[in-house]
């Protein structure tokens, strides 16, 4: 397991990019639902990274060399963190669903909270060598 020091600078942005991607949809669906408010899941992730002085959030980069992936500590259930992708990659995840159903109605280039799946989780328990752990306020969104 490595920390964010050791991150190459170019996944730093890649994460670091993609987290405001995340922070920005959030946002956006905060600010359309007035009837409804966010999951707190979401909730608790859009205040963990738009305000990281309050409590910043875990994240958790497993880099395969192919591909990166990313995911964010789960402050009700440290043994499943949530994914953070683009909707368009959820055919490459088929086990992976939206955190919240309603979403599904997003354009693809948006990025979003998922449910981990098993595989997910064996990989996070058994990735040592390529796995990155910090949290949020290194990448100071």
């Amino acid at each position: 397991m490595k920390a964010y020091q050791d991150l190459d600078p170019a996944n730093g942005r890649k994460v670091k990019d993609l987290l405001k991607s995340l922070l920005l949809n959030l946002e956006t669906k905060k600010s359309t639902r007035r009837d409804t408010k966010l999951i707190p899941d979401e909730e608790m992730i859009h205040q963990a990274l738009a305000h990281p002085e309050r409590g910043d959030v875990e994240v958790i980069l497993v880099d395969l060399g192919h591909e990166q992936q990313l995911f964010l500590g789960n402050r009700r259930d440290q043994e499943n963190p949530f994914a953070v992708m683009r909707v368009s990659e959820m055919r490459d995840f088929p086990g992976r669903r939206l955190l919240d159903a309603e979403q599904s109605t997003q354009k693809a280039d948006a990025v979003a909270l998922f449910l981990i799946t098993v595989q997910d989780r064996e990989l996070l328990r058994t990735e040592r060598k390529n796995k990155y752990v910090f949290y949020s306020m290194h990448l100071g969104i």
